[in-house]
């Protein structure tokens, strides 16, 4: 049985009662996004932390002009998932909604993710963005911000994942609600 509490946090990420009741698996499934979103950009810091700790100090020894280059493994990285993510502010599923729909949900015979409301959206747009950030200032050389941005990111996407509490459906709802 769902509670009250995680009925209307996931109510508030712009799921409707109807896809509620007709799928008693969407509370668990609907925590994949989030969690892949964490899980994606955690990928990211430790490729970035690999890049600059192993193959930056080997290649700058050897090449006078890799040294001088500015060039982040993480940044590249950062910026493709941050275009990825931000993808699912502006269409009806984000990217990590449609690799569970085409891989997972056939393999575990789960039930499909259903479209994405606006504060879900607004979600993928903001993570999509700090993730851009993080990838633009990896490649400018700002490892430390760059850091906190994408760890920004990954804990308000694990808080999202584990509580079902969204900050930027919160943000969301307080920005946009009818009054």
């Amino acid at each position: 049985m769902l509670s009250s509490k995680i009925r209307q946090r996931l109510i508030d990420q712009g799921f409707c009662n109807c896809d509620l009741d007709s799928n008693p698996s969407l509370p668990r499934i609907a925590r994949w996004m989030p969690l892949a979103c964490a899980a994606f950009g955690a990928a990211g810091i430790a490729l970035q932390y690999f890049h600059s700790a192993m193959v930056y100090p080997f290649l700058a020894a050897q090449c006078q002009c890799y040294a001088k280059a500015l060039y982040s493994a993480g940044g590249a990285y950062f910026l493709v998932l941050g275009a990825f993510t931000l993808t699912g502010g502006f269409t009806s599923s984000s990217i990590f909604d449609r690799l569970y729909n085409v891989f997972l949900r056939p393999l575990f015979k789960g039930s499909p993710i259903p479209p994405q409301g606006a504060p879900r959206r607004f979600g993928c747009a903001i993570g999509g963005l700090v993730y851009i950030a993080s990838g633009a200032v990896f490649l400018l050389g700002s490892a430390a911000l760059a850091y906190g941005l994408a760890a920004f990111m990954i804990v308000f996407a694990l808080v999202a994942g584990i509580t079902q509490w969204c900050f930027a459906s919160t943000l969301h709802k307080l920005l946009f609600a009818k009054k």
